[in-house]
């Protein structure tokens, strides 16, 4: 567990753009990426989308997402008491049953919680698309940044509330799932073990 949480959290360290900066080195066509497809013989000229595109925007913003999004989920996984899983063998269940009315069900906050981690920075991602997309990609919050810049203050406010309305969504489903199944002081008290 001790590995995974160090892995999980060394992203955490680094600034976002030193994080997105090493994939233009990877992606572009002198990249890692082209010129291993070129030593192997699969292509005979760089391959062009991979730098530049919504393509690379995407995989800048998986790779840069991908400890918040999986840490609360490993967290509340690590939280389930093994006499849940041992009960459930017991019982008969597989382990593919074990898995999807065991585990999961017991797992979906870290699930909402890492979807909602994820999905508050995504909404203003600002970096990827400047670095990965090279001004090709507009997202929305490179849309608020521009509208700012041109002094459109109605068009950056409607945009603003957009992204604050998509997150009070988020934050209603959010609570709507869990108020059955999270309790805070139960979750809180499993910390302390």
């Amino acid at each position: 567990k001790a590995v995974i949480i160090t892995l999980l959290t060394i992203p955490f360290f680094l600034d976002v753009s030193s994080r997105i900066i090493v994939w233009r080195s990877i992606l572009g066509t002198n990249g890692m990426i082209n010129t291993l497809l070129g030593w192997l013989g699969l292509t005979e000229e760089p391959i062009a989308w991979l730098l530049y595109s919504e393509f690379a925007v995407h995989f800048g913003m998986l790779g840069a997402s991908f400890p918040t999004m999986v840490f609360p989920i490993f967290i509340i996984i690590s939280l389930i008491d093994d006499d849940y899983l041992a009960a459930s063998g017991d019982l008969g269940a597989s382990p593919i049953q074990t898995l999807f009315y065991v585990i999961i069900p017991m797992a979906v906050p870290g699930i909402l919680a890492g979807i909602i981690f994820t999905f508050v920075p995504l909404m203003a991602a600002y970096v990827e698309p400047q670095l990965l997309g090279g001004g090709f990609v507009d997202l929305l919050g490179n849309s608020v940044d521009s509208a700012l810049q041109q002094l459109r203050y109605p068009m950056a406010a409607a945009l603003s509330t957009v992204v604050v309305v998509l997150l009070g969504l988020c934050l209603g489903l959010f609570m709507l799932l869990t108020r059955n199944r999270l309790d805070l002081s139960t979750v809180f008290s499993a910390l302390k073990r």
